[in-house]
């Protein structure tokens, strides 16, 4: 039996060791979901930008800083980082930005380089583009639903899930 299903807003992190059902928005922004395949649990995390160097101004909108406290939630939870395996989703290219400037390849570069880092494999990446995609992650089955849409509206952003 599920709990309650979680959006994930720009800018958190979540894990649980309980079976979830995590949705998400993503545009240029990126949302990684992390899977212990052993003991069927999972983890989301959706950031904004790539990097803050600032330490005063470090936050989980940050994708350099959201990677290292996802892992670490994992790791402090007891999860053997040798059973889990990610998945990264978004990275949009908005309408305004050009291949130079383009904020949704550097969030993936993040992401990316930290999972290099920690070693943990890459098993799926639905990424870049010029579209949104709204996401729903089962954490038992590791299983993504990807809708891919031209236009995100407002309401696409805080869903409401019935009690």
């Amino acid at each position: 039996m599920y709990n309650i299903s979680l959006y994930i807003e720009p800018g958190n992190v979540f894990f649980s060791k309980k079976p979830h059902r995590m949705s998400t928005v993503v545009g240029s922004s990126v949302a990684v979901c992390l899977w212990d395949k052993k003991n069927k649990c999972g983890a989301m995390s959706h950031f904004m930008y790539p990097y803050i160097r600032d330490k005063e101004q470090a936050t989980l909108w940050y994708g350099n800083v959201a990677m290292i406290t996802l892992i670490k939630l994992m790791d402090k939870s007891g999860i053997n980082r040798h059973d889990v395996v990610a998945q990264i989703l978004g990275g949009a290219r908005s309408s305004n930005e050009n291949e130079i400037n383009n904020m949704g390849q550097e969030n993936i570069s993040v992401a990316k380089k930290a999972l290099a880092f920690y070693k943990i494999p890459i098993v799926a990446e639905d990424v870049g583009g010029i579209i949104g995609r709204k996401i729903v992650f089962d954490s038992t089955t590791g299983h993504i639903a990807v809708l891919k849409v031209f236009d995100l509206r407002q309401s696409d952003w805080y869903t409401k899930y019935p009690q």
